[in-house]
């Protein structure tokens, strides 16, 4: 990147709340919201007469999200069970229109076991 081109900034607030469902079994909430400032994007006007300048701090954005953890830990047996979602859009140009970010992943969900 060059040199003109400042770090993305972002603020990242999260919520999260723990539950002893049962004696070998832990549930967990959370919650998160991130604004995101100052995104990298690439100005197409300017890569007509300056490509090796056509990137430029403009852009913004932002994703909100939850997930549900389950967690399980026995004398045998640990494992954990995930789902999330989760939306982040971005503005590459004031005035542009919201579009989601090239890889926003809206559902995710993980399952991991270990059994000894």
């Amino acid at each position: 990147m060059p040199d003109y081109i400042k770090p993305e900034l972002a603020s990242q607030f999260v919520a999260n709340a723990d539950f002893q469902a049962t004696g070998e079994i832990k549930l967990t909430l959370s919650g998160y919201y991130t604004d995101k400032r100052k995104l990298v994007v690439r100005d197409e006007l300017l890569a007509q007469t300056s490509p090796e300048d056509a990137y430029t701090n403009r852009g913004r954005g932002r994703s909100l999200g939850a997930e549900i953890l389950a967690r399980m830990q026995s004398r045998r047996f640990f494992g954990w069970i995930a789902y999330s979602i989760s939306r982040s859009s971005r503005v590459d140009f004031e005035g542009d229109v919201r579009r989601l970010f090239d890889f926003d992943q809206t559902h995710n969900f993980v399952a991991v076991g270990s059994y000894r």
